[in-house]
């Protein structure tokens, strides 16, 4: 039995590079998975190109999740079509602003206007790039991987 399910092959992931230089053990089928990823690629169309089946893809792709060298995105049918409103900009300022004090609502502010989005009508699809780019600023590494995580959580409920 396949255990890709069908929301699951429709989810788009991407690569993480790591801040910091880190030692990681990798099998064949995790290199070639990392090797595979890329935004634009469903994870049925990554199999069928590796050729891994979907549950050794699925635990492959779950150990790499752990790692923290991919992070998911989103499904492939809502890349384009769904946008993110003023309730994801109040998430961020709350979130950052937990972990570098008021500043928080000053850099969500500066880092909107460098990617050029607009508040009130973000895109989905940069939703993850907005994260990262604040994440950045977060100087505790467990402070910024609360961070990244709280913020996920505030994408998948949305």
């Amino acid at each position: 039995m396949d255990l890709l399910s069908t929301a699951t092959e429709k989810m788009l992931y991407r690569v993480v590079v790591p801040e910091k230089t880190t030692s990681f053990v990798l099998d064949s089928r995790m290199l070639m998975l990392l090797v595979a990823l890329d935004e634009n690629k469903n994870i049925a169309k990554i199999s069928e190109e590796t050729g891994i089946s979907g549950f050794a893809l699925s635990q492959s792709l779950r150990k790499l999740l752990e790692m923290g060298l991919v992070e998911p995105m989103f499904k492939e049918e809502e890349r384009e079509a769904k946008h993110l409103g003023t309730e994801f900009v109040e998430a961020l300022v709350a979130g950052l602003t937990k972990s570098v004090g008021p500043m928080g609502a000053m850099l969500v502010s500066e880092a909107l206007a460098d990617l050029k989005i607009p508040a009130e009508k973000i895109p989905l699809a940069q939703a993850a790039e907005i994260i990262n780019v604040l994440a950045v600023e977060i100087p505790k590494e467990r402070a910024k991987y609360r961070f990244r995580k709280e913020m996920l959580n505030v994408l998948r409920d949305s």
